[in-house]
């Protein structure tokens, strides 16, 4: 069995894995719309690694339907970034420093 690997996408790869990806999950019927600033972000994330642009695409569009916005752009993608980078956080929610006890 040999091992599949896919290789790393550019910038414009990026966007249009992401739109493919919306129009066969139906969300690119007005639902949401990710702006040219979230590609670049998500693309900078991600080097072009599909898994890690799925990765962050999920949680980005979790932060959106919390937030309750159709719009994805940079700033809700560096949120998602923030909380990708930071365990135990509830997506979309400021991690909050809790006193020792």
């Amino acid at each position: 069995p040999g091992i599949c690997r896919i290789s790393m996408l550019n910038r414009e790869d990026v966007e249009n894995y992401i739109r493919y990806r919306l129009d066969v999950a139906g969300g690119r019927n007005g639902s949401v719309h990710f702006t040219s600033d979230s590609f670049d972000e998500i693309f900078h994330y991600s080097g072009g690694i599909p898994r890690l642009i799925n990765v962050l695409c999920d949680r980005v569009l979790l932060i959106g339907y919390v937030g309750n916005t159709r719009v994805i752009d940079g700033r809700v993608v560096r949120e998602g970034i923030r909380d990708l980078e930071s365990p135990g956080t509830v997506p979309g929610k400021r991690r909050v420093a809790r006193p020792h006890q």
